[in-house]
């Protein structure tokens, strides 16, 4: 595969050096070496749109949504995947799940998302809605792992991996009945 370059001033969250996306990126390289193949698949809150191009890169037959709520992070992730060559990604700007093609994209066989503990709290029961397949849950600090899986769990999903860096966590999690 190809590197993926950033531009160090982005914009946007995610240079692919911070524990959170290097933990993601980790997720979504042992997928494709486990020989997961995804057709649509969400990144959610996709910042400087790192996990975007990646998943572009390594499932290129797959749809791919980017979506994030400010309009600084699509700008940057836009001129990121134009800068590395990287087409076919959708930009969408939406909090969260409020954006109705956000719906209309589903149903998702991968989701990234690479925030804070909290908002992947309160996006659980959407997810539920949204996502059949794996969850790449990433940027949970530890003393919150435990609430995000329980979460999760009770949203009808199973927790399958969890990769650690430094005080972050990285939590795959799968759709109850999609193995």
């Amino acid at each position: 595969m190809r590197e993926v370059i950033l531009q160090a001033g982005a914009a946007a969250f995610g240079t692919g050096q911070h524990p959170t996306t290097m933990l993601a990126l980790q997720a979504m390289f042992a997928l494709k070496e486990g020989g997961g193949e995804f057709r649509r698949i969400l990144d959610m809150g996709c910042g400087s749109g790192i996990l975007s191009l990646v998943a572009k890169r390594l499932w290129p037959q797959a749809g791919v949504l980017a979506v994030d709520s400010e309009a600084a992070a699509l700008e940057a992730a836009q001129a990121n995947a134009e800068e590395n060559g990287v087409e076919g990604i959708r930009f969408l700007r939406s909090e969260g799940f409020a954006h109705r093609e956000v719906a209309e994209g589903a149903p998702y066989d991968l989701v990234l998302c690479n925030i804070f503990a909290e908002p992947i709290l309160r996006m659980a029961a959407p997810m539920s809605q949204a996502a059949v397949g794996i969850l790449v849950l990433s940027g949970i600090l530890p003393w919150l792992e435990e609430q995000v899986t329980d979460a999760y769990g009770q949203a009808g999903f199973i927790h399958r991996r969890t990769l650690a860096q430094e005080q972050w966590r990285c939590l795959v999690m799968e759709k109850s009945g999609a193995a």
